[in-house]
C-alpha cells in the first residue's frame, strides 16, 4: 500500500521539474539594449543585407567600408563611429535598391530581444505610401545600430523578416 502512494508521489514531483525546466528554457530571451548610430537614403549596398562591424571592419568603415558611390554618408557614418563607445560592435542594416525615396526605417524602442542567436530589433521598415506620386530615383536606404561587444547574433529579425548577419 506504501509503494503505491509513493509512485503517484514520485510522478507529480517529476511532471513539476520538467515544467519548471520548461519553462526556464523559454525564458532563455536576453534583453540587449541597442542604439541607431546614424540612418541614410543612399548608402549603395544593391540587395537587402546585414553586415556585422567589428575589429577590422570597423577600420574600414572609417576609412573605405561603404561602395564608392556613398562617398558623402561614409563621411557620416566615420563621424557618428568615432562619437561611439569602444564597448560596441556594430551593425549595417540596408534595404538595398529601391525604386522612389521614401523607403527607410523606423525606430521603435530601444532594446532588442536576442533569442538563440537571433536579435530582433525594435525596427520596422517603412515604404512610401501606395498612392504617392514621386520620382523614379533609385535610393539604397540603410541604417548603422550599436549593440554590446559581449552578445553574438547570427541573424537579425525585422519586421518578422529574418536577414542572416555576414
Amino acid at each position: 500500500m506504501k509503494g503505491t502512494r509513493t509512485l503517484p508521489r514520485f510522478l507529480t514531483t517529476l511532471s513539476g521539474v520538467l515544467v519548471t525546466l520548461h519553462l526556464s528554457a523559454c525564458a532563455a530571451n536576453q534583453t540587449v539594449s541597442v542604439t541607431p548610430v546614424h540612418q541614410a537614403s543612399q548608402c549603395g549596398y544593391i540587395k537587402a543585407q546585414a553586415i556585422s562591424l567589428k575589429g577590422s571592419n570597423i577600420e574600414a568603415l572609417k576609412s573605405d567600408f561603404m561602395p564608392s558611390a556613398a562617398t558623402p554618408i561614409r563621411q557620416a557614418f566615420r563621424s557618428a563611429v568615432l562619437e561611439q563607445p569602444r564597448a560596441v560592435k556594430y551593425l549595417m542594416l540596408a534595404q538595398g535598391h529601391k525604386p522612389t525615396p521614401g523607403y527607410g526605417f523606423e525606430w521603435q524602442g530601444s532594446s532588442a530581444i536576442l533569442t538563440d542567436q537571433k536579435l530582433e530589433l525594435p525596427l520596422r521598415f517603412t515604404s512610401p505610401p501606395k498612392d504617392a506620386m514621386l520620382a523614379q530615383v533609385i535610393t539604397s536606404p540603410c541604417i548603422l545600430i550599436s549593440y554590446p561587444d559581449d552578445i553574438q547574433p547570427q541573424q537579425i529579425v525585422i519586421d518578422e523578416q529574418t536577414l542572416v548577419i555576414e
